[in-house]
């Protein structure tokens, strides 16, 4: 199993909720039949295996209210012009950064800028608006 050494959150295989923890990936063959393998793929966040599609890094980053900001967190903050903005959090790995990804562009993540009003997992539509 490899530890990739951060905190995240996903969707366990098994209950379907919510799980913050250590993630670690772990690829193995699968024996479809005797004469075909696959390789399989697995997340697992403390040793409990999630839903890889699900998992979003912790940024490091709170929310106005102190929250925990993950990846596919979806923020909203008003502009010092007044304009509401809306925004999904995605890691950037050429910047090693995480970034607010807005219909109108992009805005770097920093400390309390905005409330978490959701994710795209859970509600998808949040960004329609």
């Amino acid at each position: 199993m490899k530890r990739l050494g951060f905190n995240a959150r996903g969707i366990e295989c098994k209950s379907g909720q919510w799980r913050i923890g250590f993630y670690s990936e772990k690829t193995e063959g699968v024996q479809v039949n005797p004469k075909k393998k696959v390789i399989k793929e697995m997340s697992f966040i403390d040793g409990v295996e999630v839903k890889q599609e699900t998992c979003g890094r912790f940024s490091f980053v709170y929310d106005r209210n102190g929250c925990p900001v993950f990846e596919g967190d979806v923020i909203e903050w008003k502009m010092t012009n007044g304009t509401l903005l809306r925004g999904v959090v995605r890691y950037h790995a050429s910047c090693a950064s995480f970034f607010i990804f807005t219909k109108v562009g992009t805005r770097f993540l920093t400390n309390r800028r905005g409330i978490v009003i959701g994710n795209v997992i859970d509600n998808p539509k949040l960004m329609d608006l």
